[in-house]
């Protein structure tokens, strides 16, 4: 299989970490690419030109993180990191991290591209508002501790609140949260997440 990443990208980090809570690595061939660049082997396999772009060995091309990663949970059931006796749960909290993904990259974009003053004051308060919901959500229902892998809800969370650290420093959801915070150093101190730490 093939794999196509961007090291900054949230998104990617999350099937990688999947990767590599599965034992999968030996499988997988990556390719790290820029989606701000016309890359012409990522649009060759994804016309969107997005990451993470996963092509199986059938030659099936894959994009977007929760349908990659359920790909992965299907074709390699073990380990499982979305387990039978908290199926829905699991995928709740999993959603509930690529919401945060998704809103702290929307941030990070208006800032790259506008000037402050251009952004929507309406638009950068909704996505602020819906983090720091999300942040109050997870404080009172953490995703369990990560035991052997890590599961899928702590993939997801850790990355998104570990992204958002990284990128929206001054939120410093941290001091605020600290059990949220030491649940985070926590799973960082695993092997997959020092790998794959955004820098």
């Amino acid at each position: 299989m093939n794999l196509y990443f961007s090291p900054t990208s949230p998104y990617a980090r999350v099937v990688r970490l999947t990767l590599m809570e599965k034992h999968l690595t030996a499988q997988i061939t990556e390719k790290q690419v820029s989606p701000w660049d016309d890359d012409p082997e990522l649009g060759a396999h994804n016309p969107i030109m997005r990451v993470p772009t996963l092509v199986t060995d059938e030659g099936a091309q894959l994009t977007e993180t929760l349908l990659i990663a359920n790909y992965l949970e299907h074709r390699f059931p073990q380990p499982a990191l979305i387990p039978e006796d908290r199926y829905a749960e699991t995928l709740a909290q999993a959603g509930l991290g690529i919401g945060l993904i998704d809103s702290t990259v929307q941030l990070v974009i208006a800032r790259k591209f506008c000037m402050a003053a251009n952004i929507p004051k309406d638009f950068e308060k909704r996505r602020m508002n819906g983090i720091q919901r999300g942040i109050e959500t997870l404080e009172k229902q953490r995703p369990q501790a990560a035991g052997e892998v890590a599961d899928l809800a702590c993939i997801t969370v850790g990355t998104a609140l570990a992204y958002l650290s990284f990128r929206i420093p001054e939120l410093d959801w941290t001091t605020a949260h600290p059990g949220l915070a030491g649940w985070l150093a926590d799973l960082n101190m695993r092997p997959s997440f020092r790998i794959t730490a955004p820098a």
